[in-house]
């Protein structure tokens, strides 16, 4: 029997396994999100192949509301089961879309939109405010901070695109 590893994966695992050790704390959601991002990167560098970034921020107009159980689950319904959903807070979600263009990013994003939004989805009349902001590699930047940048920007204009 041969085995196969990624020499990525074992000195993550090591990384992790030093970082759970009482000198270091654990990554935070953010922390571990720009740690994916950084080798989403460096593996779409190595195989010539794009991908995306999104940042999204969900919530009510009624600020009593959170939905946010099924905010994930209209989420997680919109990706396929390889791109990573990140919960950064509550109301606010990252998503890493592995080998995915621009132009299939903006379907994506108009599709989780739907999804988060949908008629049906929420017990009684409440106004969801769904924000995206995309970025994509190498196009919107070659590095972390590009990258989140650019979302960041991105997500800002959808913000301001918001009509209640």
């Amino acid at each position: 029997m041969i085995n196969f590893y990624d020499s990525n994966e074992r000195k993550l695992a090591e990384q992790s396994s030093d970082l759970s050790s009482p000198r270091h704390e654990p990554l935070n959601p953010y922390q571990h999100f720009r740690h994916r991002l950084g080798e989403e990167i460096l593996r779409s560098r190595r195989q010539d192949h794009p991908f995306t970034v999104m940042r999204i921020v969900v919530g009510s107009v009624d600020e009593h509301v959170s939905p946010q159980a099924q905010v994930e689950s209209a989420l997680r319904s919109s990706i396929r089961g390889y791109d990573v959903l990140y919960t950064m807070q509550p109301g606010e979600f990252a998503i890493v879309f592995p080998e995915t263009p621009g132009r299939v990013a903006h379907k994506i994003a108009d599709r989780i939109r739907n999804n988060v939004n949908g008629q049906g989805r929420w017990t009684g009349p409440i106004l969801i405010q769904t924000s995206i902001g995309v970025a994509c590699f190498p196009e919107d930047g070659t590095n972390t901070e590009a990258l989140l940048q650019t979302a960041e920007q991105s997500l800002n204009q959808d913000r301001k695109n918001f009509v209640r």
